[in-house]
């Protein structure tokens, strides 16, 4: 979570989150998903894809968030990758991307280990320095 804004995120934020992202189930087949231990049954973080319009352009965009006791272990890049395969594979998705901050290097190698490659560079909102979009485009049968 260090790269993410986590100061406004109190539980209706929390609520919110967990509501956009069951709709998205309902609307597009795909929203985020609880990363599970499997030893333990234990919530991890999670990853899923959503819909962002991204410098004008309407993408399905890749995220994940691990607690950071679970850094560093491969599990970003095992739960992302087996996302993407459903994705390409079940939903036909031909294109995702990610925008990642330039200085979270842990998520530049899981991008890179997924075979995602640069874009461009894109300036959110309310940001004070550009994330780098980093897209991965499958086979389009």
């Amino acid at each position: 979570m260090k790269f993410s804004d986590t100061e406004h995120r109190d539980e209706r934020w929390v609520k919110n989150w967990i509501m956009r992202s069951l709709t998205s189930f309902e609307e597009n087949g795909y929203g985020y998903f609880a990363v599970v231990e499997l030893a333990t049954g234990n919530v991890m973080g999670y990853c899923g894809l959503h819909d962002e319009i991204i410098a004008g352009r309407h993408e399905v965009s890749l995220g994940y968030r691990l607690f950071g006791e679970h850094w560093h272990r491969g599990y970003a890049t095992e739960a992302s990758k087996a996302l993407l395969d459903w994705a390409q594979g079940h939903r036909k998705i031909s294109r995702v991307v990610a925008t990642i901050d330039p200085l979270n290097l842990a998520s530049l190698s899981v991008a890179k280990k997924l075979g995602m490659v640069y874009e461009l560079d894109v300036m959110h909102p309310d940001y004070t320095h550009p994330d780098w979009l980093y897209v991965l485009v499958g086979n389009e049968d």
